[in-house]
């Protein structure tokens, strides 16, 4: 996957939560940058059962052709699961959401402008007891072993989650029961284990509803964890792609804030 601008960033966006309004200022804001693709990290919720399940596909359909963007989706535990496995792939791997709209399946790879990413999604949705199975949570919404393994152990210079991995402290919002913090804790060892074997100078997530920025304590990785619909200053940055000097020095991309502009 290209741009077709090399020189144009892109925006990495966390949590969008079927928010129109926030996507309609997502979107205003990085075509006032320049961008042409959007990365967005999960808890999307597109597609997502109800009365007016198709309404927020349509409208971000839109706000996107209108500005010629594009938007690549990796999926987080609040995504709708059965119908994002169920989509036809186009001829570079990704799953077909609309015409401006694209899905990044678990272990996916594909190059920017000479950078290389993989798409690790899920996470554990800490408040499934009050959820209903197949309407607001899915069984695939973990990150597996399987997710793993498929997404390889060749070098990544970015990868993208929703999960953050462990050794990364966060701020925590209470105490959760001893089974659901367990779970919660082996996906993100899961997540750490990707980025053992892929070894990316960056790692995007969302997932916590905060922003932060941490070197994990091994290796040359940096995360960077992305906030939530409503956090103007900490839901996006920019990323602008740095071509390799050689197949063994790769600069790492760099990463520039930007606030999410209301109308």
């Amino acid at each position: 996957m290209e741009t077709v601008n090399e020189t144009a960033p892109v925006m990495v966006l966390g949590d969008v939560h079927g928010d129109i309004g926030w996507m309609r200022d997502a979107c205003k804001t990085a075509a006032s940058h320049g961008v042409q693709t959007i990365i967005q990290v999960g808890d999307f919720a597109w597609n997502w059962p109800g009365r007016d399940k198709l309404k927020f596909g349509i409208r971000v359909e839109q706000f996107l052709a209108e500005r010629s963007l594009h938007l690549v989706l990796v999926d987080g535990n609040h995504d709708n699961h059965a119908e994002l496995r169920r989509l036809p792939l186009d001829a570079d791997g990704f799953g077909i959401m609309g015409g401006h709209m694209r899905y990044a399946p678990r272990g996916h790879r594909w190059t920017m402008h000479g950078t290389r990413f993989g798409a690790l999604g899920g996470a554990l949705s800490i408040d499934r007891a009050w959820r209903v199975l197949d309407k607001s949570y899915w069984l695939e919404e973990t990150t597996t072993l399987e997710d793993v393994a498929r997404l390889g152990t060749e070098p990544l210079d970015v990868l993208l989650t929703h999960e953050a991995p462990a050794g990364i402290a966060l701020k925590a919002g209470g105490k959760l029961p001893q089974e659901i913090e367990w779970e919660a804790w082996e996906n993100r060892k899961l997540v750490a284990q990707a980025v053992a074997n892929t070894g990316p100078s960056l790692v995007f997530c969302g997932h916590w509803h905060q922003r932060a920025t941490q070197a994990l304590h091994h290796g040359n990785t940096r995360v960077e964890v992305l906030g939530m619909n409503g956090d103007r200053d900490g839901a996006a940055v920019l990323l602008h792609l740095t071509s390799a000097l050689s197949a063994a020095v790769r600069a790492r991309p760099r990463v520039a804030p930007v606030r999410i502009t209301g109308t």
